[in-house]
């Protein structure tokens, strides 16, 4: 069984016959299986439901706007918003390549609180990477989303024993 995450299910079901035999083709083509149906295989359409949480769409959308020519940073600011009223903890959103002038550049934007290191970072982290093609050259989004499935406390938490150790800050995982 394959599953395809969409945002809008509706038009990808209305004609259901042809975007479905078009997936199939190009997941064929890109996974260099014969048939999906030898296979027993079927694809399968789901609804995104938590799309503010999800980096592959976030990374997605930005490269649309970016692309489109919307503002750098009202793109951004206003994906950042959207991401942490989805109600994660927290998001950077890096972008790099030539944005204005003749040289690239990486700008950084943080909002909340995202850890950076270690094994908590592996299972707490969702992050996408897209490129968006410019005139001038190719612009990268990387966009690193802090999922809420983990409770932040300060070392008052010491006495817990579900806890991860992070320095000074300890991480509870959540049951």
């Amino acid at each position: 069984e394959i599953r395809v995450f969409a945002t809008k299910q509706n038009e990808l079901t209305r004609n259901k016959s042809s975007y479905l035999k078009e997936l199939k083709s190009l997941i064929e083509k890109r996974f260099d299986c014969e048939s999906l149906s030898a296979n027993n295989a079927e694809v399968v359409v789901q609804v995104l439901k938590l799309r503010a949480l999800s980096a592959c769409f976030q990374a997605e959308c930005l490269r649309l706007r970016i692309t489109f020519g919307i503002p750098l940073r009202i793109a951004v600011y206003s994906a950042m918003r959207f991401i942490l009223r989805g109600g994660a903890r927290g998001v950077q959103i890096t972008i790099s390549g030539k944005l204005k002038g003749q040289r690239a550049q990486t700008k950084k934007f943080n909002a909340g609180y995202k850890i950076s290191s270690g094994q908590p970072k592996l299972e707490h982290t969702s992050t996408a990477v897209r490129h968006a093609l410019l005139y001038q050259g190719v612009v990268g989004v990387k966009v690193e989303i802090m999922l809420p499935t983990c409770l932040l406390y300060t070392s008052d938490a010491a006495d817990e024993r579900s806890s991860v150790d992070l320095g000074c800050r300890r991480l509870l995982q959540q049951k």
